[in-house]
C-alpha cells in the first residue's frame, strides 16, 4: 500500500472518530435536556416568573410569516431544497442539499389562565446587536437552516421536480430570488417546508426573562430551550431514545476507527 492510501484511508477514519465524538455529544445534550424537563414544574401561562419555565397550551399567533412554497401563514418554518442526483464513487443516487433556511417571529401561548410571550431567538445579556422582540427573524445555513435545534415544526410539506420541469407559481418565484438556481434543472429536485401554525398545541421550555412589557419565555444563550408539538413526557422520552440511539452508535465509530488509527501508527 502506498504512501497516499495510507493517509486516505486515516483521514477517513479520522472523520468517523470525530463524528463518533460528535454523536456522543450530542447525546450528553440530549440527556441535559431530559433532566431540564424532568426537573421543571409546568406553570401557567397567565403567571409566569423568572427564570427557566415550562408550559404547555396553544400557539397563539400575534403576527405570522408566510411560508414561500405553499404561502401557508404560521410562527415558524423552515425550507429546504434538495437535488436527485449521484456523487462521483457513489452507485446510487440520493437526495443532496442544495440551500436550506428558516423565519421565525415571536408568538403567544395560552392554555385557558392567560398567555406568555415565547420567542425563538436566541438571546444573551448584553447584546446590543439582538433584534427586537417583535420582529421576524431569517437565517440561513448549509448545515442547518439555523433555527432553534428544539425547536417543533410538526406541519410538513414536499414538492417533488422532475428533472427538466417547471416548478410550480411559487417556488419559481423563489428561485427567481436566489442566484444559481435555475427554475428548469437537468436534475429532480424536491422543495421541503416545515411549520409552525397557530393553534397548535405545544410544550414549551425555556427562561423566561421580564421585558418590561410582561414577561417572555426565551431561547436563552447558556440555557435550554425546547418547543415541542408533543406533551412533555412523549418530548421527553424522544429525547432519551435519540440520545440512545447516538450514544451507542457514537461509542461504536469512536472504538472502531480509534483501533483501526492506533492499529495504523503501530501502537497496539
Amino acid at each position: 500500500m502506498s504512501v497516499l492510501d495510507t493517509l486516505v484511508g486515516s483521514l477517513f477514519w479520522v472523520v468517523l472518530l470525530l463524528l463518533g465524538v460528535g454523536l456522543v455529544a450530542y447525546a450528553v445534550d440530549r440527556v441535559r435536556n431530559v433532566r431540564a424537563i424532568l426537573s421543571t414544574p409546568t406553570s401557567d401561562a397567565g403567571f409566569v416568573s423568572t427564570g427557566r419555565v415550562e408550559l404547555e397550551g396553544a400557539v397563539d399567533a400575534r403576527d405570522t410569516v408566510e411560508t414561500p412554497f405553499t404561502g401557508t401563514d404560521c410562527v415558524a418554518y423552515e425550507w429546504q431544497v434538495e437535488e436527485h442526483d449521484r456523487d462521483p464513487g457513489d452507485a446510487l443516487r440520493d437526495w443532496d442539499t442544495l440551500a436550506q433556511g428558516g423565519v421565525t417571529v415571536p408568538f403567544a401561548v395560552g392554555d385557558g389562565t392567560g398567555e406568555a410571550l415565547v420567542d425563538p431567538v436566541e438571546r444573551g445579556d448584553g447584546v446590543d446587536a439582538e433584534p427586537p422582540r417583535d420582529a421576524s427573524t431569517e437565517s440561513e445555513g448549509w448545515l442547518s437552516s439555523g433555527l432553534p435545534t428544539d425547536l417543533d415544526l410538526p406541519a410538513t410539506d414536499e414538492i417533488v421536480v422532475e428533472a427538466g420541469e417547471d416548478p410550480p407559481e411559487r417556488v419559481a418565484a423563489f428561485l427567481a430570488g436566489r442566484e444559481n438556481r435555475d427554475r428548469v434543472h437537468d436534475e429532480k429536485r424536491r422543495f421541503t417546508e416545515r411549520r409552525l401554525e397557530d393553534g397548535t398545541e405545544v410544550y414549551v421550555l425555556g427562561h423566561a426573562v421580564d421585558t418590561g412589557r410582561g414577561v417572555a419565555v426565551e431561547n436563552h444563550r447558556g440555557e435550554r430551550f425546547v418547543v415541542s408539538a408533543n406533551s412533555e413526557t412523549r418530548t421527553a422520552l424522544r429525547n432519551v431514545g435519540g440520545g440512545v440511539l447516538a450514544f451507542v452508535v457514537g461509542v461504536l465509530l469512536v472504538v472502531v476507527s480509534g483501533w483501526i488509527l492506533l492499529a495504523t501508527a503501530g501502537v497496539v
